[in-house]
């Protein structure tokens, strides 16, 4: 009986953790926009074509509709890995934007011509989670770029080199796409409730 007892509680615990009450999903969309720190400094052959990682610095907001909508005291910036998973971008307002998914990714590769140099990395179709305290984590798509140009002698940067990133986020009031690895507390529950039905059977054999 306690061995039965045992896993009615595991079933209980793991319903209550599946089932547990909701807040409201998250409405709206934004635009927003920042510079880039981590760009090679002039001379240099690249700017921001070839960056695995990006930092920035703290943004500003073009514009904003919904739950997402102004006043915004900043936009926070964050460093992580491009093409990375998951990776948090930066917060707005208390809103914290984490990508699950990056997209397609279009690299626009470094070109001069006799004044300026120019490149660039796109990301469409990114999807994610966006995060705020009173609300559930809600499904959000959109799309990323970085870019840059910079004063050229035909071949390189030989300075005035301007790294930006710019975002277009919307968030519908769906749920996130459900992430493939469990919790842990979630698998001990279940790992638990299933030596006991072991236990059981062996005893009842």
């Amino acid at each position: 009986m306690k061995l039965r007892n045992v896993i009615v509680a595991c079933a209980v615990a793991l319903g209550s953790m599946s089932g547990a009450a909701h807040a409201a999903f998250i409405n709206g969309g934004l635009s927003a926009a920042g510079n880039i720190t981590n760009a090679p400094a002039a001379p240099s052959s690249s700017m921001v074509s070839q960056l695995t990682t990006m930092a920035s610095s703290q943004g500003s907001l073009t514009s904003a509709t919904g739950d997402m909508a102004p006043p915004f005291t900043s936009i926070g910036g964050y460093s992580f890995a491009l093409d990375g998973t998951p990776a948090t971008l930066f917060t707005a307002n208390g809103f914290i934007f984490t990508v699950t998914d990056w997209g397609t990714k279009t690299v626009t590769n470094f070109s001069c011509n006799a004044t300026q140099c120019t490149d660039g990395i796109n990301y469409a179709g990114i999807t994610g989670y966006v995060s705020r305290a009173g609300y559930d984590d809600t499904l959000f798509t959109g799309t990323f770029m970085l870019s840059s140009t910079c004063n050229s002698d035909g071949r390189q940067c030989i300075g005035d080199i301007n790294p930006t990133w710019g975002a277009n986020f919307a968030a519908q009031g769906q749920a996130p796409e459900p992430q493939p690895v469990p919790v842990p507390g979630t698998l001990a529950l279940l790992g638990l409730g299933l030596v006991g039905l072991g236990a059981i059977r062996r005893k009842q054999a």
